[in-house]
């Protein structure tokens, strides 16, 4: 397997989840409640359930736009997007491993493999 494909694969499957834990908040799911917003709440307030709606919303901008540049960058424009992203989960990494929780400290992760991936993927 080629490291390009073995990045889309593990860029897809970070980014489903970051999608799952994100719109698992906007339901308000039990699960997800030590995984997101600093484990702080009970029950999400209507605030960071929007929030984390428009999150949910990038993430499938992102599941998309990771389909599209599988086979490379075809545009200045695209590698820029991918740079974005690449900033935007960078500073995400950085944000969950100062969390107040251990278990978000672990979103982490998935977030660094998505920084790997797209550096991989931004590629011509």
């Amino acid at each position: 397997m080629t490291r390009r494909r073995s990045a889309l694969y593990v860029t897809l499957f970070c980014v489903v989840l970051d999608f799952i834990t994100v719109f698992s908040v906007v339901l308000n799911l039990s699960w997800v409640r030590t995984h997101a917003a600093g484990g702080q709440y009970q029950s999400f307030p209507a605030y960071v359930r929007t929030m984390y709606f428009f999150q949910a919303l990038f993430a499938l901008m992102v599941l998309w736009f990771t389909w599209k540049i599988k086979d490379g960058v075809k545009s200045q424009s695209d590698s820029n997007f991918a740079l974005v992203i690449i900033c935007i989960y960078a500073i995400s990494v950085f944000s969950q491993l100062f969390s107040r929780t251990a278990s978000e400290r672990w979103n982490a992760i998935p977030a660094l493999l998505i920084v790997w991936g797209y550096s991989v993927l931004r590629k011509p």
